[in-house]
């Protein structure tokens, strides 16, 4: 690790805050930083901040996305903020009645939503869908992830580990609960496998 050049990019070099909890890079290599004090990017030389005077709903961030179309999506304590190509940020829709966003997932049908009030889909009209699977609809997902296959992925303590195929919804066979234990998020793996992460540790799902 000492060889590694570490450079580090905190309140002193203009970071809203010395936490960050979410990070993702767009098109042109700009890193989004999400925190409890507000938004940043950072383009490998300076760090621009966002705040609410520049459109945010709220400064208390958790979590974020990039569209195909450069769209930064911004999860927050109050609902879902838009980062516009052109910088203007404004909320997905003006009347948001489902609390906090934990979990935000891009798909080629909409995107999904992981709120204090269960998981939500939003359509390419910013329409808003409340998925109707009884162990989703007012669950946290604190994991959402697309697998190589298109199929979407939700995990989180409450529900477990379930997957989106053919519309539906169910668990996926041959899962072995007492390896991870109980559920907390999921990400990519190497090639086309899941990494589920649970309080006993890390386990390995294939595409298949």
């Amino acid at each position: 690790l000492g060889r590694i050049p570490l450079r580090r990019i905190g309140r002193s070099q203009g970071m809203p805050s010395g936490q960050a909890h979410h990070l993702v890079q767009d098109a042109q290599g700009i890193f989004w930083i999400a925190t409890p004090g507000g938004l940043a990017s950072y383009d490998g030389s300076s760090v621009r901040t966002f705040s609410r005077k520049d459109g945010l709903g709220t400064q208390g961030l958790r979590t974020l996305a990039v569209t195909a179309d450069g769209r930064v999506l911004v999860g927050t304590d109050v609902g879902l903020d838009i980062v516009e190509p052109d910088g203007r940020i404004h909320p997905l829709v003006p009347d948001w009645g489902y609390g906090l966003v934990e979990q935000i997932a891009v798909g080629k049908d909409g995107v999904w939503l992981g709120t204090a009030r269960g998981l939500v889909k939003c359509d390419a009209n910013h329409k808003l869908f409340r998925t109707d699977d009884f162990r989703l609809a007012n669950a946290l997902a604190t994991g959402l992830e697309f697998d190589s296959e298109g199929r979407l992925w939700a995990a989180g303590p409450q529900f477990g580990l379930l997957m989106r195929e053919n519309d539906r919804w169910r668990s996926p066979e041959n899962w072995d609960w007492t390896k991870a234990g109980s559920v907390q998020t999921i990400a990519r793996g190497p090639g086309d496998t899941l990494l589920v992460g649970g309080e006993n540790g890390i386990v390995q799902i294939r595409a298949d």
